[in-house]
């Protein structure tokens, strides 16, 4: 089996469903519906719940079937909790970042580390990259937003820093409940409230100067970029006609594009990651799957026509970018 490696995957770590079932996570528990399964439930808001979320001997099985040598395990976006007391999120994300650092070693080198920070106080997350980096981890994931702050605020510069002087590459996820979409119906939330999240929080590192600020700084978009590579024009165009003090930027959003931004190809159809491979450096691009949820893609990459394009996106880009930060 050649080596595919995946970059975008979740679990929820054991050590957070024992905190539920003891009833220690505040407004989050566990319910048996009538077809027998049960459901996690986040407030009034259900979560899926079965093996695959939970079981690394699921998670291998799964693997296998699907041609995945490997896979970067990140906490599930839920459990990001940025809007909880510190006292509460700093330990927890750390037990949750022990319990992934532990997976990780006893896989046999299947399972890599995707370390979670609590963004709620900058210091602490920055103490927490400190001790990750320092565990061999190489990518640390962080919401599109934290409360009510984009990640064009002031406060998050030091995080940057920090994040870009380590040498991690910065995963941005969208949160579950904050998609800002009118409507619930029709998966919209996730459909269209997941991009439009990767999309505004990029665009606002890029128009808030961030990346000025700290040009070393690497971020990966999950979900092929949200809209952003297909929308470039528009904020080009944007840059240049709307008023300077909108921008705190250098150069047109397209300039940070093949400089700051990484993209996992999860985009569900060949000729969308090939619109994705016109605007990204082929280079920049790695797969992702989103695992284990139904919103998960597994192969579309490998229809695309281009045998190079398709050893870059499977494994040659996460290796020379993820895996080899890892060991430095």
């Amino acid at each position: 089996m050649k080596r595919c490696i995946d970059v975008h995957a979740h679990i929820l770590p054991d050590c957070f469903i024992e905190a539920v079932r003891s009833g220690n996570i505040e407004d989050v528990r566990f319910e048996n519906r009538e077809s027998g399964k049960e459901v996690l439930i986040f407030g009034t808001s259900p979560h899926p719940f079965n093996g695959l979320f939970h079981d690394q001997n699921a998670q291998i099985g799964w693997m296998d079937r699907n041609g995945i040598t490997d896979q970067f395990i990140s906490i599930g976006p839920r459990l990001f909790f940025y809007d909880r007391p510190l006292e509460f999120a700093a330990p927890f994300c750390r037990m949750c970042n022990d319990e992934i650092l532990d997976r990780s070693r006893k896989s046999n080198g299947r399972i890599h580390p995707v370390g979670g920070v609590p963004m709620q106080d900058v210091s602490t997350a920055i103490e927490e990259i400190r001790y990750l980096k320092d565990q061999g981890v190489s990518v640390v994931q962080i919401g599109a937003t934290v409360n009510d702050l984009n990640l064009d605020d002031e406060s998050f510069i030091p995080f940057y820093k920090a994040v870009s002087d380590a040498g991690v590459i910065l995963l941005i996820h969208p949160l579950i409940e904050n998609s800002n979409i009118r409507t619930k119906r029709h998966h919209l939330g996730n459909v269209v409230g997941n991009p439009f999240q990767t999309t505004a929080a990029a665009y606002n590192l890029i128009a808030g100067g961030i990346f000025d600020k700290v040009p070393g700084l690497q971020v990966l978009l999950v979900h092929g970029g949200g809209f952003i590579p297909y929308q470039l024009g528009r904020l080009d165009h944007a840059y240049e006609v709307r008023p300077r003090a909108e921008f705190l930027c250098m150069h047109e959003p397209s300039w940070y594009v093949n400089r700051n931004l990484l993209f996992d190809s999860l985009l569900f159809d060949r000729t969308m990651i090939e619109m994705l491979l016109a605007i990204a450096d082929p280079s920049r691009v790695m797969f992702g799957t989103d695992y284990p949820y139904d919103m998960a893609d597994t192969d579309s990459f490998l229809t695309l026509g281009n045998d190079d394009a398709i050893e870059m996106i499977s494994y040659r880009n996460s290796e020379r970018i993820l895996l080899s930060a890892a060991e430095r």
